[in-house]
């Protein structure tokens, strides 16, 4: 049984101000006109902090690139993917490369992918700005049958 001495407190989160979140850019460096139905691939993305402060994917800021995968009726096939974390303590004016891992929808179609930065625990950065989000139209297809193995 826990004693009250042997209990941790939850780390405090810290909000990023909303004129902050405004001033950190995603680009998505290479189109991606099609996709693999359920065949995950990397996304080359490029993120430019113009905020005044640093930001990481560390406490207390915890600050992620995720996606959503949008139908064409504009409903979520997925709300919230995995998780990217950044490769470093961005500084204020600084820029990187990373590469974050996107599994499209199992079912081919027409989706947009929408990639986008949250602070895990606060809220996703498009709440205040619906800008902030990349979007991307992407067919999804089959698997052809060669790369199945058969």
């Amino acid at each position: 049984m826990a004693t009250p001495s042997s209990l941790q407190p939850e780390p405090t989160l810290v909000a990023l101000p909303t004129a902050d979140r405004k001033k950190i850019h995603i680009v998505l460096r290479h189109p991606l006109p099609e996709m693999h139905a359920g065949q995950s691939m990397l996304l080359d993305v490029q993120l430019s902090n113009d905020a005044t402060q640093s930001i990481s994917s560390d406490h207390p800021l915890r600050v992620l690139l995720a996606y959503h995968w949008v139908k064409p009726d504009g409903s979520y096939e997925l709300f919230a993917g995995k998780r990217t974390r950044l490769p470093d303590h961005l500084p204020s004016g600084g820029q990187c490369n990373l590469e974050m891992r996107v599994t499209p929808p199992a079912e081919p179609g027409k989706y947009e992918l929408q990639v986008g930065l949250l602070q895990e625990g606060i809220s996703w950065f498009e709440t205040s700005d619906p800008q902030h989000l990349q979007k991307v139209t992407v067919n999804v297809v089959n698997i052809p049958r060669q790369s199945r193995g058969l």
